[in-house]
């Protein structure tokens, strides 16, 4: 009897292969490739079956013997039976969903995919597993001034604050954890939204350079050491930026010329031309 041959390696005919691989009891495609992969596999059942029996090929449920049906060919229960039945599972996101499907406890009248199959009715994640989990792009949350308002009210004083409480059963569903993404056409800032007063250093006025220096050489200190102390204990003008070197680039001349303490940058000073004598 006439054998295929790939690759020099005459593999058995497809009802005889089929016969012996029905023997193991793999449920799965996934179990499939776990054996293929564990060496005990002899040389003459192919690993790629499909491309290996192109002409005879049916279906991965015919080749193994577990009776699958491929996707398209499936009758599924309804949305909302299905989903009755999901909700018993007790499962809480998904990838504890895919090792449930992947291990061969699912029901074939249970896709896998249900986003793909209930395209109509699908309502996220946590609709299906029953977790209450709703996907952002589905959620409805409460005007940016209204959800504003409710979060002043809370007197959280930093950003710091607002993760632990939006992270917190506190937070109502309607109010947002990440504002800035949800309300991004007028988002202006955390200190807008907590109601601090804070303003995002990008979104400042400063006074001019020549102005700012003048008041920084008030200060009298003698080193950047003394500036950044001053400047974390909030006693800084909101118009005094605390890295002014980052701020005042083009007019920027090193620290001692901003503290006037005299000491110039070596970058910024001016030596004499060697000349040759």
């Amino acid at each position: 009897m006439s054998r295929n041959l790939i690759k020099g390696i005459k593999f058995r005919r497809y009802d005889e292969a089929k016969a012996f691989v029905q023997t193991l009891g793999l449920k799965s495609t996934f179990r499939w490739r776990m054996w293929c992969k564990s060496g005990e596999k002899p040389k003459d059942i192919p690993a790629n079956p499909p491309r290996t029996y192109k002409s005879q090929w049916e279906s991965w449920g015919e080749w193994l013997g577990s009776g699958r049906i491929a996707d398209q060919y499936k009758e599924y229960r309804n949305f909302v039976n299905a989903k009755k039945y999901v909700h018993r599972l007790k499962l809480k996101n998904q990838g504890q969903w895919r090792n449930w499907c992947r291990f061969g406890r699912k029901p074939d009248d249970i896709p896998a995919r249900p986003d793909n199959t209930y395209k109509e009715q699908w309502r996220g994640w946590g609709d299906w597993l029953g977790s209450g989990f709703i996907a952002f792009t589905k959620r409805h949350y409460l005007p940016f001034e209204d959800a504003k308002k409710y979060v002043h009210r809370l007197k959280l004083k930093n950003q710091g604050q607002w993760k632990v409480w939006s992270k917190s059963s506190e937070k109502p569903a309607n109010i947002p954890a990440d504002p800035s993404y949800v309300y991004k056409e007028k988002w202006n800032g955390i200190g807008d939204w907590l109601g601090t007063g804070y303003i995002a250093t990008f979104k400042r006025q400063y006074l001019p350079f020549e102005e700012a220096k003048k008041y920084a050489h008030s200060l009298k200190f003698k080193n950047l050491e003394q500036w950044n102390n001053w400047s974390k204990a909030l006693k800084r003008p909101d118009n005094i930026p605390a890295r002014p070197n980052n701020i005042y680039t083009d007019q920027w001349r090193g620290w001692g010329d901003w503290l006037g303490t005299g000491v110039v940058a070596p970058q910024n000073k001016e030596y004499r031309k060697l000349t040759n004598t």
